[in-house]
């Protein structure tokens, strides 16, 4: 059987895996987890082929005629909630005779957040037969080929919340080793993306990845191993990207991670998300030795209130904390914030600026909020749409000032080039400048 992995085109440079759907802000672009762990899956019962029209910059054309050339009996596809009229209609003329010898149109698959995020509707109409891949952690789908069927069983349907302990075959990294894959601080250096855990065991309003919508699962630790041996082993890999929702949630398995990472000489560099209320003294010195290079962080706010009703309680003086230990051992930080907070005012927004400048991580992502599907603060809005439409254009304004004016300062970018420390470096430096500039004048995306 011949089995596309699929990242469709698109006219931005759409993240859609991990049922969180953006546009890639800085050029950074991370392999597509939905994808890389099917993968594993799927690579005893199937000829596998990668396709990331996104990754490898591919218009429409280009990649419906990789897809004939292939010609797959299955084409597993990530979907897109700010992507999604333009992957149907992609996927509609991908699977008008684009089959393999049988001379039958391939069968699809989709994943992301628009199976989980309510578009049953549209996505039956576009693909009446394809299957719904909910927990993209299962193996749902390799049993559901295996049968033969021409659509998923009932049972298929809806995935429960996961919890306990994971067991993950290792997913196919040659095929996605490439350097179309950036993230921040790489060194511009081949990088993997690792998944020890599904999910989170936060119910953070804003998220539809927290434990009252995935669920959280933590993967067994042997195969952990295995697969940082197997990277090790390859010599293709100088850095991992742990792809965890929050890789510090549970500070004894981070230890745990950390001490096999130095048993085996601290091979990689490495960077993952984390909270500023979970850091202290003793992970930060543990992951410093193993190898972190950068934690991003997800602050949202200073404004403590507004932290509380988002069911994320921390103070200023915690997050600050955090940010000086980070520091003080030898990592870079990024910071995570949401402008556009229920509750929160202008004088908010512009606090929270003022306090990171003075905080002067390496890396700020500032993000609109986005009401997702499947997060408690999705059934908030109440605005009429012309209302959203224009605080919507104020804030994608508010962001490119805070963004120009944070990396645009002259402290900000003297650090950064001190702390050059290679061509490779420089170049990406430079590369993830222009490519933030360029970014923060396309529209406004969220």
């Amino acid at each position: 059987m011949r089995v596309l992995l699929l990242n469709p085109p698109g006219r931005r440079r759409y993240l859609r895996d991990y049922y969180c759907s953006t546009v890639s802000k800085a050029g950074y672009y991370w392999h597509p987890m939905d994808l890389l762990v099917q993968s594993g899956h799927l690579a005893p019962h199937a000829d596998l082929k990668v396709l990331d029209a996104i990754a490898d910059s591919l218009s429409p054309a280009a990649s419906l005629a990789a897809v004939r050339r292939f010609a797959p009996d299955l084409i597993v596809s990530l979907v897109g909630a700010q992507s999604l009229n333009e992957d149907l209609a992609f996927l509609r003329e991908a699977c008008a005779g684009s089959g393999a010898k049988t001379n039958r149109n391939p069968r699809v698959a989709l994943s992301g957040e628009p199976v989980r995020g309510g578009e049953e509707k549209a996505l039956r109409a576009a693909l009446p037969h394809a299957f719904h891949l909910q927990d993209f952690t299962s193996d749902a789908l390799v049993r559901w080929i295996m049968k033969d069927l021409p659509s998923p069983l009932p049972d298929e349907e809806k995935a429960p919340r996961r919890q306990g302990t994971l067991r993950l075959p290792r997913p196919r990294h040659d095929l996605f080793l490439s350097d179309r894959y950036h993230v921040p601080f790489d060194g511009g250096r081949p990088f993997a993306s690792v998944l020890t855990a599904y999910g989170c065991p936060h119910r953070c309003t804003y998220c539809n990845s927290g434990a009252s919508s995935l669920g959280y699962a933590v993967r067994d630790l042997d195969d952990v191993a295995e697969e940082l041996d197997y990277l090790a082993r390859t010599g293709d890999v100088a850095h991992i990207f742990f792809r965890d929702m929050d890789f510090t949630a549970n500070r004894r398995r981070a230890l745990r991670i950390c001490e096999m990472l130095r048993q085996r000489g601290a091979p990689f560099s490495w960077n993952c998300y984390g909270r500023p209320d979970e850091l202290d003294d003793a992970l930060c010195e543990s992951m410093a030795r193993a190898g972190c290079r950068l934690i991003q962080l997800g602050l949202e706010t200073f404004d403590e209130p507004t932290l509380t009703r988002l069911a994320r309680p921390m103070t200023g003086a915690q997050i600050e904390r955090a940010f000086r230990l980070v520091r003080r051992h030898g990592m870079r930080s990024g910071a995570h914030v949401i402008l556009g907070l229920d509750g929160t005012r202008w004088s908010d927004m512009h606090r929270t600026w003022r306090r990171i400048v003075e905080l002067d991580p390496d890396y700020v992502s500032f993000n609109l909020l986005q009401r997702r599907r499947g997060a408690p603060l999705a059934a908030g809005a109440s605005a009429s749409q012309a209302a959203q439409s224009h605080q919507a254009h104020l804030l994608a304004w508010a962001r490119r000032c805070a963004t120009w004016g944070f990396y645009l300062r002259p402290r900000y970018l003297v650090r950064q080039l001190r702390q050059i420390r290679s061509t490779a470096e420089a170049r990406s430096l430079v590369c993830s400048g222009v490519d933030l500039i360029w970014q923060s004048l396309q529209g406004d995306d969220p």
